[in-house]
């Protein structure tokens, strides 16, 4: 006979306002840095990083695949991002984004 036993542990709320930073793949760290290093004449910062990790994220959470290695579906996924984004702009009126200015950056 199975006694059901009830769960007596604490739990803390849920916290939704807080940001739980995320550890990023070895591999798409060094992509990104070397995406962003050839592609910008700005300094790479980890938040940087995180955006293209967060933009890559969202693409391929999306279901969008790419067949080859890991760094040709890093690119096609922020390729992907990118172009979408911009199509969004222009749809907006917008000629560009309007915080490309602040990365990657190569658009003067």
């Amino acid at each position: 006979m199975e006694i059901a036993m009830k769960d007596r542990r604490e739990h803390t709320p849920l916290e939704l306002d807080v940001f739980v930073p995320v550890q990023m793949p070895e591999e798409f760290v060094a992509w990104a840095m070397e995406y962003l290093d050839a592609n910008s004449t700005k300094p790479i910062s980890e938040t940087d990083i995180y955006a293209m990790f967060q933009a890559v994220g969202v693409v391929m959470m999306a279901g969008a695949t790419f067949p080859g290695t890991r760094e040709q579906a890093y690119k096609f996924a922020y390729a992907s991002y990118c172009n979408t984004m911009e199509a969004i702009c222009r749809q907006r009126g917008y000629d560009k984004h309007p915080h490309r200015h602040l990365r990657p950056a190569n658009d003067e």
